[in-house]
């Protein structure tokens, strides 16, 4: 049995096992006449059904119940039902090639399950921004603007020469080196003349560093 249950409105709560009334519960079970009771269930799975009932019966009055808070995340991310299943989707592959990683067709799959949600993130989230920029709603717009500001998330997909997005890191990494080093100039090995601000008898001879200094910074 599971210490956290739902009830009927979906609320989630929790049995408090240190909490209950055992004696009581005890004097509940020996007022029960089992014997009565299996002579009317003649299979296995009536047994059980009955046997259960009762012991449902027996927690639900002397096991006190306590619910359970939910503190709900306001920048958690909401996403369709088909991005939910290729992410369910993606998580049962990554079970399966955790369980045989020398499976090649299951990391395979998982390599393109994992690609497919990805890319469906990033439509869905592409969406959204039209959307946004459709509604010509300048608060709304000026929330989304913050909230990306503040984000930690990292860089998002990139897109190549030939017009296609990549999200691995290996590749995006890449594509961000070679963009930078291609903006930056090779030293050509020319230094250049810089005059003298301090009379030729002014040397600086000993430069010291230690932890604490450093930290200080």
């Amino acid at each position: 049995m599971s210490n956290e249950e739902k009830d009927f409105n979906g609320d989630s709560y929790f049995r408090c096992w240190n909490a209950a009334d055992y004696d009581s519960m005890s004097v509940y079970l020996s007022t029960i006449n089992w014997d009565r009771l299996f002579s009317y269930n003649l299979t296995v799975y009536s047994m059980w059904s009955a046997f259960s009932d009762v012991s449902y019966t027996a927690i639900d009055l002397f096991v006190p119940t306590r619910a359970i808070k939910k503190v709900r995340n306001p920048r958690a991310r909401h996403y369709p039902a088909a991005v939910k299943r290729a992410a369910d989707w993606k998580r049962c592959l990554w079970r399966k090639l955790r369980a045989k990683p020398d499976c090649p067709v299951t990391k395979s799959a998982y390599k393109m399950a994992a690609a497919k949600h990805r890319l469906m993130v990033r439509n869905y989230e592409i969406k959204k921004e039209r959307n946004l920029i459709a509604s010509n709603n300048t608060g709304q717009f000026f929330n989304f603007v913050n909230r990306k500001l503040s984000s930690k998330s990292g860089i998002g997909a990139l897109r190549n020469s030939a017009g296609k997005l990549v999200t691995g890191e290996e590749q995006r990494a890449h594509m961000l080196n070679t963009y930078f080093s291609s903006v930056c100039k090779n030293d050509n090995g020319d230094l250049p003349n810089i005059d003298k601000r301090v009379d030729d008898n002014v040397r600086l001879e000993f430069v010291h560093f230690d932890q604490a200094a450093v930290m200080k910074v």
